[in-house]
């Protein structure tokens, strides 16, 4: 997606002649953050001579020059990038285009102790290590793999019999998609 926007000079710059055309490519033009996006301005075109400055803005307070560039949005949100290209008269152009950040899926993952003991084990879990990726967590879902469940970001601690295997894995709330996140199953084994 692109947008041209030709005769619009920076503040008192240039000559009041044409002005070069700006126009640039964004791929991807959107996704989850933290994304990383290439800017492709190699369609700009000038007026006079060659293009001699490719200002970028990237509207999350990033700036960058050249003629293709690259950069990460880590924070969701919609971004207004701006491109003013100058050309040899001086005089410049300027292109806009949208990028769509969202908030990437919360990534699973827990911590528990201890990993094996004396039977009946008691074992403790906790989530601190998952991660929201810019909102928060709102449900805590666990499945011991063994017809126990709890909920909570901390659930009450487990015991297991003598001789019990048991898989535990923190599963995404509902809203997510498990193919989207990483899940960490672990393993214990009580004597």
């Amino acid at each position: 997606m692109e947008e041209s926007l030709p005769r619009i000079p920076k503040n008192g710059d240039g000559n009041g002649g044409p002005h070069p055309i700006a126009r640039f490519t964004a791929s991807p033009s959107g996704g989850m953050a933290p994304l990383t996006v290439k800017f492709d301005a190699s369609q700009s075109r000038p007026a006079v001579g060659s293009i001699t400055d490719y200002g970028w803005d990237f509207g999350d307070g990033g700036q960058d020059d050249g003629e293709i560039v690259h950069h990460t949005f880590s924070q969701p949100g919609t971004w207004s990038v701006t491109l003013d290209v100058t050309d040899d008269s001086p005089n410049d152009g300027i292109a806009t285009h949208v990028i769509t950040v969202t908030e990437g899926p919360p990534i699973a993952d827990f911590v528990y102790t201890p990993a094996k003991g004396e039977a009946p084990l008691t074992v403790t879990f906790a989530s601190t290590s998952s991660t929201p990726h810019g909102g928060t967590i709102t449900n805590y879902s666990w499945d011991f793999g063994n017809g126990q469940s709890g909920s909570g970001p901390n659930p009450p601690p487990k015991r297991t019999r003598p001789g019990a295997h048991m898989l535990w894995r923190l599963p995404l709330p509902a809203t997510i998609e498990p193919s989207e996140s990483r899940q960490q199953p672990s393993k214990f084994t009580t004597p």
